[in-house]
């Protein structure tokens, strides 16, 4: 899925380039093949963006403005500017060059293990899944999406857009743009190039069955991917989005580790507000059962904390192995449990997510200096 298309409008920044990749996974990714090319259309700049009729034009420019060049170099010619902090360095780079830099600072982060409960790694923690069976949890869990679309007139134009664009809802709560926070954007786009991978085999690995594979009655408004339903995609990457937004925006990993283990902290609660609506959309549309939301947000949220600790300087280490046991997302009945904010809120606050909270700690790791240093100039934007 890609969640940054609609954000290629904003070319002038150039981040989003580097996503048109992604295009396949979502309605809305060819977008982002336009923010390479936005820098040029804001100042004319000349750069790797010339294409075929703008080249024969440089040339024949050139041509007469030099015609007896010899190959010697111009005396007294000014040197370019050398950069030596990463920031002026990377600000420096076209996007691509740019992202793939960033990235390699990301490099074994999340890695998923094969095996019948497949396991992701998550720095020197591991997450283990038990997929929930079909039979005794997902079958009965279809009431819970026969009452969510109950909302899909109320809800339409969000599960529209959100087929390929989550960020734009998270720039409408905390002012991001590219103009004022460009390394947000940055950050936000090299935890998405980080997890997706993951995400992506981890639901390969689950292989669970769509709502509309056990009823023609869901009668999805949109069409039904064609990987695993479990894990949930969007509630993994809003999950992650809300959490590392929410890191800068409080300064470090620790308040939003209280945050999540039940502190009020009101600053960044509508983040977590949104990322669980974000979520529920995709129930409420038909393509997903709500233990994918719950343990989808749980992957986000433990990935993001990975990443923000890496970006401080630390090293995020669980006491505890963790393990999301699909069956276990049920009532005091056994009857499986719906998924909304407060739901889950309670779940990690109070409930059987609690512990996992407990047991993380951050040590010192000071092994992505550059993403520290991109991650420095985050926070001076968020004023901290």
């Amino acid at each position: 899925m890609s969640v940054f298309g609609a954000h290629g409008a904003h070319g002038a920044h150039g981040a989003h380039g580097a996503h048109g990749a992604h295009g396949a996974h979502g309605a809305h990714g060819a977008h982002g093949a336009h923010g390479a090319h936005g820098a040029h259309s804001a100042h004319g700049a000349h750069g790797s963006g010339v294409d075929g009729a703008a080249a024969y034009a440089l040339m024949t420019a050139g041509d007469a403005l030099a015609p007896g060049w010899d190959g010697t170099a111009m005396p007294d010619q000014l040197p370019p500017p050398v950069y030596t902090d990463d920031i002026a360095k990377l600000e420096a780079l076209e996007p691509v060059s740019r992202a793939s830099v960033l990235a390699s600072e990301t490099s074994g982060l999340f890695t998923v293990m094969a095996g019948a409960d497949p396991k992701i790694q998550c720095e020197d923690f591991e997450v283990a899944l038990t997929v929930p069976d079909t039979e005794t949890h997902l079958k009965p869990a279809l009431k819970h999406l026969r009452s969510w679309s109950d909302l899909r007139a109320d809800r339409m134009a969000e599960i529209l857009q959100q087929r390929g664009d989550i960020l734009s809802f998270f720039a409408m709560q905390e002012r991001m743009d590219a103009a004022r926070m460009p390394w947000h954007y940055h950050l936000l786009h090299t935890l998405y190039n980080a997890l997706l991978p993951s995400e992506q085999t981890l639901k390969y690995r689950c292989n669970v069955l769509r709502p509309i594979d056990l009823t023609p009655m869901v009668m999805p408004v949109i069409a039904t991917p064609t990987h695993s339903a479990y894990p949930s995609g969007h509630a993994i990457e809003a999950h992650a989005f809300a959490t590392l937004i929410a890191c800068l925006k409080m300064g470090g990993v620790a308040p939003v580790l209280d945050y999540l283990k039940g502190s009020a902290t009101p600053q960044i609660d509508l983040l977590f507000r949104l990322a669980a609506r974000i979520a529920e959309n995709r129930t409420v549309a038909g393509v997903h059962y709500p233990v994918d939301s719950a343990h989808g947000a749980m992957i986000g949220i433990l990935q993001a904390l990975a990443f923000a600790a890496r970006c401080e300087g630390q090293k995020l280490e669980s006491s505890s192995a963790i393990s999301l046991v699909g069956n276990d997302w049920k009532t005091s009945t056994d009857m499986p449990q719906n998924f909304d904010y407060m739901i889950f809120r309670t779940e990690c606050s109070s409930g059987m997510f609690r512990a996992v909270f407990d047991g993380l700690s951050l040590t010192t790791n000071d092994s992505a200096p550059i993403l520290k240093a991109a991650a420095g100039r985050a926070w001076r934007e968020a004023g901290r």
